[in-house]
């Protein structure tokens, strides 16, 4: 398997993360339930960070990690050589 660069991964989620607490910051701060959509978009968007944080993944120089989905073998990702 060839891994790709999780950085744009890292830059999305921490954008998430943001996001989602500034729609529950100003979803919650009337008090009403007019802002229930941004409560939801809040909640949603925070949820989404921690799916997106679970797929980033660190590979040691001379280890190499196992890929499943769903419980089947999908491939071996191995460090990206960087130097040729």
């Amino acid at each position: 398997m060839k891994p790709i660069s999780g950085y744009l991964t890292l830059i999305a989620s921490i954008a998430c993360i943001f996001g989602g607490i500034v729609c529950l910051v100003k979803g919650a701060g009337k008090g009403d339930s007019s802002n229930a959509g941004l409560l939801f978009l809040g909640i949603l968007l925070i949820f989404s960070a921690i799916f997106l944080f679970k797929g980033i993944m660190v590979v040691n120089p001379n280890h190499a990690r196992v890929c499943t989905f769903f419980g089947k073998y999908v491939g071996t990702v191995k460090p990206m050589d960087c130097c040729g």
